[in-house]
């Protein structure tokens, strides 16, 4: 009987060792591919407390440039791959991030 339990406690710490070693491989190769992803991508307040950001992102040349509105939305203006583009972004009454 102390022999089953025994093999049984094994198993059991098998199975928990395999779930953190296959835990730390996924969020390993996530960290990687995402560092790797936006690698030369930075970001800066300047002066007058905007957030500047510019580099390459996924491939794509990005600049961009965040402010805050007399409504307190988030206005980002700026250009990916020379195309240009402004979005502005506030929080909604349910605390969602909304983009338009």
């Amino acid at each position: 009987m102390l022999m089953f339990l025994n093999i049984g406690s094994l198993l059991i710490e098998m199975k928990i060792s395999n779930l953190i070693v296959g835990s730390f491989i996924a969020l390993s190769s996530i960290a990687a591919f995402s560092l790797a992803a936006n690698a030369g991508y930075t970001c800066r307040k300047d002066y007058l407390g905007r957030t500047v950001c510019s580099g390459y992102q996924n491939g794509n040349r990005i600049n961009t440039t965040t402010r805050k509105d007399y409504l307190g939305r988030d206005v980002t203006t700026g250009t990916v791959n020379g195309q240009s583009f402004r979005e502005t972004c506030r929080t909604d009454y349910l605390g969602r991030y909304v983009c338009n």
